[in-house]
């Protein structure tokens, strides 16, 4: 995994949770599904947003009409991947909250898997746990304006657009050229589009994980 992965507390939780495998088979299995999810989400991540980086480093923000194919597939699977990244960790915490109380948490049906959420997660840890450190950092996590950013742009991508782009020219001036924009928040397109989003998720993710470590090391 790439150094900005929480690696650490992802492989602190899993151990802990791990000999539970044995006796709670059926509910660690979708723990631990999602937990590969997560990392495997991450990793496509990168990986489509170094090919973006990469693109719009060569061939700039207004390339031929593959090149920029090729751009917009990389801007869709970074955040489609990104974001299935934030859902995974969501559905392998209330997973985690199975393990501890199967009745508060339940999800042993197709209804209730489906069911899991963001929000729903979070209500759920507030009835249970309503004074427990985990509960905060899913709330900061959730309440977050960039975990908000990516869930609208993910939804944007997936449900209703491929959006355009905003292109600046300068003539006779000395004045230095605007960066061009994605019509999606005007965002700007250049070498720093994906590790501004990436670092995003890379903290959102690292604070979450932390405080889940700590809440199954004190109750598992």
């Amino acid at each position: 995994m790439p150094d900005d992965f929480p690696s650490a507390a992802f492989e602190r939780i899993w151990a802990k949770i791990n000999p539970l495998s044995t006796t709670r088979n059926s509910l660690y299995l979708e723990f631990n599904s999602a937990w590969n999810a997560l990392a495997h989400r991450y990793l496509a991540m990168v990986d489509h947003g170094e090919g973006f980086t990469a693109s719009v480093i060569a061939d700039g923000t207004s390339p031929k009409p593959e090149r920029r194919h090729y751009q917009e597939q990389c801007l869709f699977d970074f955040f489609s991947s990104g974001f299935s990244a934030f859902d995974a960790f969501f559905y392998a915490t209330f997973a985690v909250g199975a393990l501890i109380d199967a009745v508060a948490f339940p999800m042993t049906t197709e209804k209730d898997q489906r069911k899991i959420s963001c929000k729903h997660t979070v209500e759920s840890y507030g009835r249970k746990f309503p004074q427990s450190v985990v509960l905060a950092a899913l709330k900061a996590l959730a309440d977050s304006p960039e975990y908000g950013q990516w869930h609208d742009i993910r939804n944007i991508l997936t449900h209703r657009a491929a959006p355009g782009r905003t292109f600046h020219v300068s003539f006779g001036s000395d004045d230095e050229t605007p960066v061009d924009r994605w019509k999606v928040f005007g965002i700007p397109l250049d070498e720093n589009t994906i590790p501004t989003r990436r670092a995003h998720a890379s903290r959102l993710l690292t604070a979450a994980l932390a405080a889940v470590a700590d809440f199954v090391d004190q109750k598992l």
